[in-house]
């Protein structure tokens, strides 16, 4: 049955991204040291914060100084901050064909440099009817919370929607609400997941 919504995630299904590649500047091309690093700034609260709203980049700046896992001026980390993404052009073209026929919604943990850095580079956004992002709403997946804001937001029942993630925890958080739900792995299978559920044809198989 097609879906009368497409939620799509950001980060690993419409664009690439790899920290490790941008913080390998910070540390003088040591990879060992630049995953090290991801890892710490990953999982310090400072980016749960930033994601989520509570702190703006300089704050996730100044956090990250004082922890001592950077050593940059604020414009050197927004810079490393941002450098780690390439576009899935597999992705967007079956966000832009899908578009054509389905309402398509971003549901993406992401923060305010992230956004618009990618938005700014790739034809995102003249695709989606709307964005419902971490930073914005103040929750992040897989918190049902953030589920619940992009339904309310697109005024639609879980039922009619489905999520592309590529992480399983997330696509499981999603269909724990009755949202239909798969992990993004490569352009092939999703086309033939949204084919299948008729979202790539002008009538879904439910005749909408």
């Amino acid at each position: 049955m097609a879906h009368a919504l497409l939620l799509w995630d950001l980060g690993n299904v419409l664009v690439r991204v790899d920290p490790v590649r941008a913080c390998l500047a910070a540390t003088g091309g040591d990879r060992a040291a630049a995953e090290a690093l991801v890892e710490a700034v990953v999982d310090s609260p400072a980016h749960d914060a930033f994601e989520a709203g509570r702190i703006d980049a300089p704050g996730f700046h100044a956090a990250l100084v004082e922890a001592g896992l950077i050593d940059l001026d604020l414009d050197g980390f927004c810079h490393l901050w941002t450098d780690m993404f390439t576009l899935d052009e597999t992705a967007l073209a079956l966000l832009q064909a899908a578009a054509r026929r389905r309402r398509c919604w971003l549901l993406s943990n992401t923060d305010p440099l992230h956004y618009p850095w990618i938005t700014g580079r790739w034809p995102i956004e003249p695709s989606l009817a709307g964005a419902t992002l971490s930073f914005r709403v103040g929750a992040r997946k897989p918190d049902a919370a953030i589920y619940r804001a992009a339904l309310e937001a697109a005024g639609v029942a879980p039922g009619e929607a489905a999520f592309i993630d590529d992480r399983p925890a997330n696509v499981a958080a999603a269909r724990a609400l009755g949202i239909d739900a798969v992990v993004y792995t490569g352009g092939a299978k999703l086309k033939q997941w949204l084919q299948a559920a008729g979202d790539l044809t002008e009538q879904g198989q439910d005749g909408r």
